[in-house]
């Protein structure tokens, strides 16, 4: 029940931040449209904008102050007295884990530990802490790995914050407002470019507490006063229209689709249709561009053949595409012993590769569990 409690405060402290920023924009809107139409600003609004900036800074600094106040080698006695509490060392655990606890494997690095010291996921596969703690700290960097999950169940912060320690625990928390920001701007000082938090955004300006920088939200340049936000980026964008490329309207990024169905999911995990860009599927755009479809069947036909492969198993192959379209890989997977590169990551694995039995994907085995 306390893990429960602590994943609900988590849970709504990253909801109130986000909508306490949703609040400031919408003030700071107002106060616009009232300037244009020449009407008096009414006298409340600036309090009100404060408010909204205050509740953003209150949501995001609860956050923190969990951490600060309960740190991870802190004990309380039951008449509420501190407790100074000393670790048991590194040998004298794994001697004693050794002679008394079975041994289970990791399914990342698959070594073998006592069970005890492995964390369970959701899914029940087995890490040690080792490869947890890297599993966090490359979600933080790698937003395709953003929330760390396995088997495609998220990995909750609760289960694994005793292995984390204060600092990765306290940047998770941080990255987590991030990720589910929908206006999330960066410092647009290229030296420091660090996220911008909502309590330092106020109306359309955000300020960098680490460079004290303004940002202007909306073209995500330098602060401009007085004067309209410039698209430096114009050209490209005429690009993207030109070669029929999207872009993502969560996190703004442009994405070229090569081979593959018009469902499209972005690094940030929005999924969206790649013909019209409206959220999947609130639309009625066809699933495969025929050409593509074509393409990825004689890929997968042709592979590991010498000769190209026959029209009939690439159309037999593109109509299995057409039923398999929605794979959520939960089938067995087929190891195939041999180099290939990833499809999802684009790394070489020299030694072996595994392949979805549905739909044939080609993945490594890192992907597999914590990417798809």
């Amino acid at each position: 029940m306390a893990l429960s409690i602590s994943k609900a405060i988590y849970n709504d402290g990253v909801a109130l931040a986000v909508a306490a920023q949703e609040e400031n924009r919408a003030l700071a809107d107002r106060m616009t449209a009232v300037r244009m139409a020449g009407q008096p600003q009414l006298a409340q609004q600036q309090p009100l904008q404060r408010l909204a900036a205050e509740m953003a800074h209150q949501a995001t600094r609860a956050l923190e102050s969990r951490y600060a106040t309960n740190r991870p080698d802190d004990a309380m006695s039951l008449d509420g007295a501190s407790v100074s509490c000393t670790a048991e060392s590194s040998k004298d655990a794994a001697r004693r884990h050794l002679k008394n606890e079975p041994m289970s494997e990791c399914v990342a690095c698959v070594d073998s530990f006592p069970h005890s010291d492995m964390i369970e996921a959701p899914c029940a596969h087995l890490y040690c802490r080792n490869c947890t703690t890297k599993l966090i700290e490359d979600s933080l960097v790698d937003e395709s790995l953003f929330p760390p999950r396995c088997c495609r169940l998220h990995i909750p912060l609760s289960s694994v914050r005793a292995s984390l320690g204060h600092d990765i625990a306290r940047r998770f928390e941080a990255k987590s407002i991030e990720r589910e920001d929908p206006y999330r701007t960066y410092c647009s000082n290229a030296a420091c470019a660090k996220y911008l938090m909502p309590y330092e955004v106020y109306g359309y300006i955000g300020s960098c507490r680490h460079c004290q920088r303004q940002t202007c939200t909306l073209c995500k340049r330098r602060v401009h006063p007085g004067t309209p936000c410039v698209d430096e980026h114009g050209e490209v964008l005429n690009l993207a229209r030109e070669q029929g490329w999207q872009r993502c309207a969560r996190c703004r990024n442009l994405i070229e689709l090569g081979i593959g169905c018009n469902h499209i999911t972005c690094r940030c995990r929005y999924e969206f249709c790649y013909v019209c860009g409206v959220e999947w599927k609130d639309c009625t755009c066809e699933l495969w561009d025929e050409e593509r479809l074509l393409l990825r069947a004689q890929q997968v036909a042709g592979r590991d053949q010498v000769e190209p492969p026959a029209q009939v198993e690439v159309a037999r192959v593109a109509q299995n595409l057409l039923e398999r379209h929605e794979c959520d890989h939960n089938g067995r997977w087929k190891r195939i012993d041999q180099g290939q590169q990833c499809e999802e990551c684009h790394d070489y694995l020299p030694d072996f590769i595994l392949e979805c039995r549905q739909c044939h994907l080609r993945a490594c085995a890192r992907c597999r569990m914590n990417r798809l």
